[in-house]
């Protein structure tokens, strides 16, 4: 017996392409059924890359001492933030109904940010990240009703890759973006350095830079 394509939905409902108001409705029930669980997957996925970072010297800042980096603070050598999120039923509905996808097309309901300290440690982290869980079945990266396959490793240096909002500011110039298919659904890993950080989110003191970024609160 194989992994559902998304945890705890049906590959019926998982793979379907909502064709009215109330396909949408029974994707979000099963979605808010299973978000308690699906939190539980993100702090399992948060615990196994922070162990994944400190087997390579990579020392997360907790505390003071990451809501002082978070302020501006630069990041010392060997030292990274580590924050999670888990997308909320909202976001998710919207970008299906955006986009016309399936909900198991959904490449970041849980998602890992990884700040570090400088371009230099983004290949290495980079890395790390294609390293961790599977590859990312096929079937899932072919977005756009099957029309363009989602590149899952994005290096955002370079100035186009396909998938590419065109939203996304030329400015977001220091980050790797990677799926990776964990056993209860894919995870997007965003390494990103600390300027492009505080660059990106810095929108009003670190309590909303916090507020924005963070997957650590509670999932709704």
């Amino acid at each position: 017996m194989t992994d559902p394509l998304t945890w705890g939905i049906p590959d019926s409902l998982s793979t379907l392409r909502p064709a009215g108001e109330a396909d949408y409705r029974q994707v979000e029930l099963e979605i808010r059924k299973e978000r308690a669980v699906w939190a539980g997957h993100l702090r399992s996925a948060r615990q196994e890359t922070k162990l994944v970072l400190e087997r390579t010297g990579f020392r997360e800042l907790r505390g003071n001492a990451r809501r002082e980096s978070v302020d501006g603070r630069p990041l010392l050598p060997g030292s990274c933030l580590l924050l999670s999120r888990l997308e909320s039923s909202e976001a998710i509905l919207r970008k299906m109904a955006r986009f016309g996808e399936e909900l198991c097309c959904m490449l970041d309901i849980w998602g890992i940010r990884l700040v570090v300290p400088d371009a230099s440690s983004l290949d290495e982290i980079g890395r790390l990240a294609q390293a961790q869980w599977k590859d990312v079945p096929e079937r899932q990266l072919m977005l756009r009703g099957g029309q363009m396959k989602f590149a899952p490793v994005r290096d955002y240096r370079a100035t186009a890759h396909l998938g590419r909002s065109e939203a996304t500011s030329s400015a977001y110039d220091q980050a790797i973006h990677v799926n990776r298919c964990a056993p209860f659904g894919v995870v997007e890993i965003q390494v990103m350095t600390h300027d492009l950080f505080l660059r990106a989110f810095r929108t009003g003191g670190s309590r909303s830079l916090i507020a924005a970024s963070l997957i650590d609160g509670p999932a709704r």
